[in-house]
């Protein structure tokens, strides 16, 4: 097995969270996933695993921090293109996320960023190759 990043975050509904992060078009890892988490792939060895907030509280021995009143965190991803970044956001608001800002778009990295439905923050990217910038 090659090593793996697994994201571990904590969802008030996992059905609620299952349909938002397929209509964001994340691919559902059925082997890892189970009754206390549901295991999406965000790149090749990058998983972002949903677990109820009383699974989640259990896991990390602690309390499960209100996303919408601190900023716990901020996820990046990497895309290949422009059209990558903009296709993951827009569908990540059509299911229901919000918009965190403007996209900034800047001479080597464009980016947008959004909110998921239980406020985890996100941060979708595109690097251009600085030796094609002009």
């Amino acid at each position: 097995m090659s090593k793996q990043v697994i994201i571990n975050l904590p969802v008030k509904d996992r059905e609620i969270s299952k349909e938002f992060f397929t209509a964001m078009g994340l691919s559902l890892d059925a082997e890892l996933t189970d009754e206390n988490a549901l295991c999406f792939v965000v790149l090749e060895n990058v998983i972002v695993a949903l677990l109820p907030e009383p699974h989640f509280k259990e896991a990390s021995m602690g309390e499960v921090a209100d996303a919408a009143k601190v900023n716990e965190m901020l996820i990046s991803i990497g895309t290949d293109s422009r059209e990558e970044v903009n296709s993951l956001v827009d569908n990540a608001l059509k299911a229901g996320g919000s918009e965190l800002h403007e996209p900034a778009d800047m001479d080597t990295i464009y980016g947008r960023s959004f909110a998921d439905l239980d406020h985890h923050k996100w941060n979708v990217f595109y690097m251009r190759d600085s030796k094609t910038v002009s």
